[in-house]
């Protein structure tokens, strides 16, 4: 099992690279709560796995 599968959080830098776009799109993102978070700090904003895993699934398009 690799480090990268047993996170259970992603700060917004880890999902930009993930996804491959911009810290401040990302950002944007979290902080209007299209993509849940938790604020630990005013500066420190983690993002569990979990939920954004959901919330990665709900985009998905069908190409039926």
């Amino acid at each position: 099992m690799n480090k990268q599968s047993m996170k259970m959080y992603y700060s917004i830098r880890e999902l930009s690279v993930i996804l491959g776009v911009d810290y401040q799109t990302m950002y944007k993102m979290v902080s209007t709560g299209e993509i849940p978070s938790l604020s630990l700090s005013k500066k420190l904003i983690r993002i569990k796995k979990a939920d954004f895993e959901l919330w990665l699934e709900s985009k998905a398009v069908s190409h039926d």
